[in-house]
């Protein structure tokens, strides 16, 4: 088979061109159910796992076209100029994946048949390692805690007890002065921001009733981040 699809041949066959299509649509799906069995679920999901197997063989088909024309590359980047990609892609590992089909249209698409087996395998298990590595996306939940309180607040060390016991990590990131006003009538409230990350993903309900129990503390809010970095309020 290797030798069917050898690039010497200036002008492949049909038969070549189209095993080729199907060993892109294959690897590519491969790329998409590695995605899919290691990356949290979202509304989103489905719709970018199809894009990716769309945008392999769309990749391939292009390289292909173009071959070893100058012409034909020039016109191509001329044809791309005028095409304005506005979609947001907020996650860097949806780009890592991008990546890897683009590698898979364009080594299918010049008959890297050995490289793009090699690649695509390749990616795949080091995306699985990561998936039950410590540097697994999927183990635990990161929020951003947001809180006021009064200036009579005088339970600090409560409250870094209290993170400690249900936080892996908390960082206060960012503390504000807010000035009082008619519904705050005793002096300057503060508002406090932390980045957290959860011992275990159902104890938000458990920190946030110990936290509404402390006097002077209010408008207690957790953002929830996803791994696309949508934002969810509790």
């Amino acid at each position: 088979m290797l030798e069917l699809l050898k690039s010497n041949s200036s002008e492949p066959s049909i038969m070549n061109n189209l095993i080729i299509i199907i060993l892109s649509f294959c690897l590519c799906s491969l790329v998409a159910f590695t995605y899919e069995i290691t990356t949290q679920k979202n509304p989103d999901t489905n719709k970018f796992i199809q894009s990716l197997i769309f945008i392999g063989v769309v990749s391939t088909t292009i390289v292909m076209a173009i071959g070893d024309s100058l012409a034909r590359g020039l016109g191509l980047m001329g044809a791309l100029a005028m095409i304005r990609f506005r979609t947001n892609i907020r996650n860097p590992r949806n780009i890592a994946f991008m990546f890897a089909i683009i590698m898979i249209g364009i080594s299918c698409g010049v008959f890297g048949v050995v490289m793009a087996i090699i690649g695509t395998v390749t990616f795949c298990i080091i995306a699985v390692i990561f998936k039950y590595s410590p540097l697994s996306t999927l183990k635990v939940a990161e929020y951003q805690l947001q809180f006021t309180q009064n200036s009579t607040f005088r339970q600090e060390k409560e409250i870094a007890l209290l993170l400690e016991t249900y936080c892996k990590y908390n960082v206060l990131f960012d503390f504000k002065t807010l000035k009082a006003t008619g519904e705050t009538s005793n002096g300057n409230s503060f508002e406090r921001y932390y980045w957290i990350e959860l011992r275990k993903e159902n104890d938000i309900m458990g920190l946030m009733k110990e936290i509404e129990a402390l006097d002077g503390v209010e408008d207690i809010k957790f953002r929830f981040i996803n791994e696309n970095q949508n934002q969810n309020y509790l």
